[in-house]
């Protein structure tokens, strides 16, 4: 599933537009771009946890485990 509208081609910015970074709550993101967000960490943290591994992730987790959020006990 596309992130823009059918029939609309996106431009390669040669120059953000903004002076700082744009921030907007994620509820406002297409589904299509909301659900893509943090997998590589979320895949990272599963690897880990199949190998007998600590999470070296702060991200917050989706169920409440040893090892969540900072590891550095």
């Amino acid at each position: 599933k596309l992130y823009y509208p059918e029939g609309y081609m996106p431009e390669l910015l040669t120059e953000w537009p903004a002076d700082r970074d744009i921030v907007l709550p994620a509820e406002q993101l297409p589904d299509s771009l909301r659900k893509g967000m943090n997998t590589k960490q979320e895949y990272v943290d599963r690897m880990r946890e199949h190998h007998g591994l600590d999470r070296k992730s702060v991200t917050r987790p989706t169920e409440s485990q040893d090892g969540a959020g900072n590891d550095n006990k």
